[in-house]
Protein backbone atom coordinates (compact mmCIF):
# COMPACT_ATOMS: atom_id res chain seq x y z
CA UNK A 1 0.00 0.00 0.00
CA UNK A 2 3.12 2.18 1.05
CA UNK A 3 4.43 1.53 -2.41
CA UNK A 4 1.16 2.27 -4.27
CA UNK A 5 1.27 6.04 -3.29
CA UNK A 6 4.90 6.76 -3.42
CA UNK A 7 4.18 5.80 -6.97
CA UNK A 8 0.68 8.08 -7.18
CA UNK A 9 2.86 10.78 -5.67
CA UNK A 10 5.23 10.49 -8.20
CA UNK A 11 2.80 10.64 -10.86
CA UNK A 12 1.20 13.56 -9.58
CA UNK A 13 4.35 15.43 -9.06
CA UNK A 14 5.09 14.53 -12.75
CA UNK A 15 2.06 16.57 -13.99
CA UNK A 16 3.43 19.39 -12.88
CA UNK A 17 6.51 18.70 -15.66
CA UNK A 18 4.04 16.94 -17.85
CA UNK A 19 3.68 19.52 -21.52
CA UNK A 20 0.61 17.62 -22.38
CA UNK A 21 -3.04 18.78 -21.67
CA UNK A 22 -1.52 22.31 -19.85
CA UNK A 23 -2.76 25.89 -19.13
CA UNK A 24 -0.09 27.88 -17.67
CA UNK A 25 3.54 28.71 -18.70
CA UNK A 26 6.44 29.84 -16.58
CA UNK A 27 8.94 31.06 -18.27
CA UNK A 28 12.30 31.10 -16.60
CA UNK A 29 14.69 33.82 -18.55
CA UNK A 30 18.10 34.48 -17.78
CA UNK A 31 21.10 36.28 -19.55
CA UNK A 32 22.36 33.21 -21.18
CA UNK A 33 19.20 30.80 -21.73
CA UNK A 34 15.52 30.85 -21.16
CA UNK A 35 13.08 27.81 -20.35
CA UNK A 36 9.61 27.04 -20.66
CA UNK A 37 7.75 25.10 -18.20
CA UNK A 38 4.27 23.75 -19.08
CA UNK A 39 1.94 23.32 -16.53
CA UNK A 40 -1.62 22.85 -14.85
CA UNK A 41 -2.93 25.91 -12.80
CA UNK A 42 -4.64 23.42 -10.52
CA UNK A 43 -1.61 21.97 -9.82
CA UNK A 44 0.05 25.20 -9.11
CA UNK A 45 -2.78 26.37 -7.07
CA UNK A 46 -2.80 23.72 -4.74
CA UNK A 47 0.50 23.61 -4.29
CA UNK A 48 1.90 26.96 -3.71
CA UNK A 49 0.47 30.12 -2.40
CA UNK A 50 3.24 32.05 -4.33
CA UNK A 51 1.71 30.94 -7.99
CA UNK A 52 -1.76 31.01 -6.58
CA UNK A 53 -1.54 34.79 -6.26
CA UNK A 54 0.16 35.39 -9.40
CA UNK A 55 -2.38 33.45 -11.67
CA UNK A 56 -5.19 35.77 -9.72
CA UNK A 57 -3.51 38.44 -10.77
CA UNK A 58 -2.98 37.18 -14.76
CA UNK A 59 -5.57 37.06 -17.40
CA UNK A 60 -5.31 34.14 -20.01
CA UNK A 61 -4.71 34.79 -23.63
CA UNK A 62 -7.02 33.66 -26.56
CA UNK A 63 -6.55 29.71 -26.00
CA UNK A 64 -7.16 30.17 -22.05
CA UNK A 65 -3.55 29.97 -21.00
CA UNK A 66 -1.81 31.71 -18.33
CA UNK A 67 1.81 32.87 -18.78
CA UNK A 68 4.12 33.66 -15.47
CA UNK A 69 7.43 35.63 -16.27
CA UNK A 70 9.80 34.47 -13.35
CA UNK A 71 12.71 37.01 -14.20
CA UNK A 72 14.30 37.00 -10.67
CA UNK A 73 14.91 33.06 -10.78
CA UNK A 74 17.85 30.66 -12.91
CA UNK A 75 16.37 27.84 -14.61
CA UNK A 76 18.85 26.06 -12.42
CA UNK A 77 16.93 27.65 -9.14
CA UNK A 78 13.63 26.47 -10.53
CA UNK A 79 14.45 23.16 -11.24
CA UNK A 80 15.88 22.80 -7.70
CA UNK A 81 13.08 24.38 -6.33
CA UNK A 82 10.96 21.76 -7.65
CA UNK A 83 13.30 18.77 -6.25
CA UNK A 84 12.95 20.61 -2.89
CA UNK A 85 9.47 20.85 -2.86
CA UNK A 86 9.32 17.04 -3.91
CA UNK A 87 11.90 16.28 -0.69
CA UNK A 88 10.19 18.94 1.73
CA UNK A 89 6.76 17.12 1.02
CA UNK A 90 8.08 13.38 1.52
CA UNK A 91 9.46 15.01 4.86
CA UNK A 92 6.63 16.06 5.97
CA UNK A 93 4.27 13.59 5.10
CA UNK A 94 6.52 10.95 7.06
CA UNK A 95 7.52 13.45 10.03
CA UNK A 96 4.31 15.47 10.74
CA UNK A 97 5.11 16.19 14.12
CA UNK A 98 8.16 18.28 12.82
CA UNK A 99 5.65 20.55 11.27
CA UNK A 100 2.63 19.93 14.09
CA UNK A 101 5.03 19.93 16.92
CA UNK A 102 7.19 23.64 15.53
CA UNK A 103 6.75 27.23 17.26
CA UNK A 104 5.47 28.35 13.79
CA UNK A 105 2.98 26.17 13.57
CA UNK A 106 -0.16 28.65 14.47
CA UNK A 107 1.50 31.08 11.69
CA UNK A 108 0.46 28.41 8.76
CA UNK A 109 -1.70 29.67 6.43
CA UNK A 110 -5.25 27.76 6.28
CA UNK A 111 -4.71 26.74 2.73
CA UNK A 112 -1.08 25.47 3.91
CA UNK A 113 -2.72 23.46 6.50
CA UNK A 114 -5.76 22.40 4.49
CA UNK A 115 -3.07 20.91 1.74
CA UNK A 116 -0.69 19.21 4.25
CA UNK A 117 -4.05 17.53 6.03
CA UNK A 118 -5.51 16.26 2.85
CA UNK A 119 -2.26 14.17 2.26
CA UNK A 120 -3.20 10.51 2.26
CA UNK A 121 -0.30 9.47 3.58
CA UNK A 122 0.51 11.40 6.02
CA UNK A 123 1.53 9.54 8.79
CA UNK A 124 -0.23 10.52 11.86
CA UNK A 125 -3.51 9.44 13.04
CA UNK A 126 -6.25 11.03 12.68
CA UNK A 127 -7.34 12.40 16.01
CA UNK A 128 -3.94 13.69 16.89
CA UNK A 129 -4.59 15.77 13.30
CA UNK A 130 -8.15 16.70 14.51
CA UNK A 131 -6.42 17.85 18.43
CA UNK A 132 -3.85 19.56 16.41
CA UNK A 133 -6.64 21.54 13.91
CA UNK A 134 -8.63 22.64 16.84
CA UNK A 135 -5.63 24.32 18.66
CA UNK A 136 -4.62 25.87 15.49
CA UNK A 137 -8.05 27.32 15.17
CA UNK A 138 -8.06 28.63 18.93
CA UNK A 139 -4.60 30.36 18.38
CA UNK A 140 -6.32 31.99 15.13
CA UNK A 141 -8.94 33.22 16.83
CA UNK A 142 -7.62 34.66 20.51
CA UNK A 143 -11.33 35.02 21.63
CA UNK A 144 -12.44 31.33 21.49
CA UNK A 145 -12.73 29.46 24.38
CA UNK A 146 -10.24 26.39 25.01
CA UNK A 147 -13.23 24.91 26.58
CA UNK A 148 -14.93 22.54 24.09
CA UNK A 149 -17.79 22.51 26.04
CA UNK A 150 -18.94 26.01 25.47
CA UNK A 151 -18.90 25.99 21.55
CA UNK A 152 -21.83 25.54 19.78
CA UNK A 153 -23.36 25.33 16.63
CA UNK A 154 -24.36 28.23 14.56
CA UNK A 155 -27.51 27.47 12.45
CA UNK A 156 -27.91 29.62 9.37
Amino acid sequence: MVEFFKNLSNDYLELLIDNEDFNVIIKVNEPTSNKIFKVRSAILRKRSLYFRNELTNINSDTNNIKTINLNHVSVEQFEIIIKLQNWCNDIIVKYPEKVFDSEDFYSIPENALISLIESDDLKMDEINIWNYIIKWRIAKNPGLSSNLKEWSLKIL
